[in-house]
């Protein structure tokens, strides 16, 4: 399994734990919801960045458990004054890390 079908396995996790459908799930985020079956149903596109954020606004969750599996998929110490700037940058930071992966 490639990174990206484990992170896509990772947020079919989170869609499931909130007992919404695809279609409805890619509404709350704010995605379309062919996107979201192309990208993580289907496997046919890596997650993008906005796919990544949209998750991050929309659910307290681990950005590292989302990106890398690691620790616990509910960030409950999550600060409340986390700025979408500080989420935006570890998930770029985090995918970079995995684009690296791939190439070495």
């Amino acid at each position: 399994m490639t990174e990206a079908e484990k992170i896509n396995a990772r947020i079919e996790e989170i869609r499931k734990t909130t007992d919404l459908n695809p279609t409805d799930f890619a509404r709350k985020i704010g995605i379309l919801p062919n996107t979201y079956m192309i990208t993580v149903n289907y496997n046919r596109r890596k997650p993008c960045i906005e796919l990544i954020q949209a998750i991050l606004k929309s659910y307290q969750v681990s950005a590292r458990w989302l990106m890398l599996g690691e620790g616990f998929m509910w960030d409950i110490e999550t600060n409340m004054d986390n700025s979408d700037d500080n989420l935006l940058n570890a998930a770029r930071s985090i995918l970079s890390q995995i684009a690296h992966k791939g190439t070495g």
